[in-house]
């Protein structure tokens, strides 16, 4: 599963109508980059992130260090050393890709990976998918070890807020099959979340890495207001059935962006910067977007 962990938790947020390469800079597509009066998410915690001359984010770190780096001209992101096909829709990423080959003097091996996301009229993640399967063939061995992983993620959104999110997922390793999957209920207060910032709770089943594509909005859109509680069910092959809630609370700057996060006994802070020309300047013709406004899976005290 190690050579599997390798794709994210970038839980925050990365927005194309057609791929970038096949655009000039004068005909480059929006990307859905989240813009809140002017300014935009330049840290998410110890997670510094940096814009291009487009406005978009392209360069941040990941909360172990790990370098991410996005080439919006060949659709390309990477990340601990692995290449990762992109494609966008409306300014969204709606698929991500990987195939990775690692020839050793010892054993051979081959990864391959697709996810999948899927968004409503409203820029709402809808749908995620992802099918990863993998192979090793050791040189002193005639056995081929096999594993693969299958998942599918389902949002529901009621009237603006996201209100459930159903899970399930089968690995196979070597013949043997595991199943598991959990459901999400989640609670509001009256809060109003004044830019449709994506909570970092909500990213229970995303790797770590993600929580950053999430934050600058390449995932799309955020619930209308701010949660108050996510109650996790989780069901697992030969494991008891278990629940458990989690409460949420933020603190917000004076202009409605959210300052704080604190979610499972942790807080997050955000950063918010202008971005100028002179340190990547925000494009905001370009930028549609209104201001509406694991695997290795992060581990959560029960």
């Amino acid at each position: 599963m190690k050579r599997f962990q390798t794709f994210w938790i970038m839980m925050f947020s990365i927005m194309v109508l057609v791929q970038v390469s096949a655009c000039s800079k004068d005909d480059m597509p929006d990307v859905g980059v989240s813009d809140m009066d002017g300014r935009r998410v330049t840290s998410v915690g110890e997670c510094k992130i940096r814009y291009d001359e487009n406005g978009r984010p392209y360069k941040f770190k990941d909360y172990e260090g790990e370098e991410v780096t996005i080439d919006y001209d060949k659709n390309k992101m990477y990340f601990d050393g692995i290449e990762y096909n992109l494609k966008f829709s409306k300014g969204l990423i709606s698929e991500m890709s990987f195939s990775v080959i690692d020839d050793s003097d010892s054993y051979q091996s081959r990864d391959t990976g697709k996810y999948t996301f899927s968004y409503d009229k409203d820029n709402c993640l809808t749908k995620m998918t992802e099918d990863i399967s993998g192979r090793i063939q050791y040189h002193n061995k005639d056995h081929v070890e096999t594993i693969s992983l299958k998942t599918e993620q389902n949002f529901i959104w009621r009237n603006g807020n996201l209100r459930h999110i159903a899970y399930k997922g089968v690995e196979v390793n070597d013949g043997q099959e595991y199943g598991f999957s959990s459901d999400i209920e989640i609670e509001y207060g009256i809060e109003e979340n004044r830019f449709r910032q994506f909570p970092l709770g909500f990213l229970y089943n995303f790797e770590d890495f993600c929580d950053v594509l999430f934050a600058v909005g390449l995932f799309g859109n955020g619930p209308v207001y701010l949660p108050d509680e996510m109650v996790i069910n989780l069901y697992e092959d030969d494991e008891d059935d278990y629940e458990f809630s989690r409460p949420f609370s933020f603190t917000l700057n004076y202009n409605g962006t959210i300052k704080s996060e604190k979610f499972n006994g942790s807080t997050t802070n955000y950063g918010y910067s202008t971005i100028t020309r002179a340190d990547g300047s925000a494009d905001l013709l370009r930028l549609k977007f209104k201001p509406w406004k694991r695997m290795g899976r992060r581990a959560i005290v029960k």
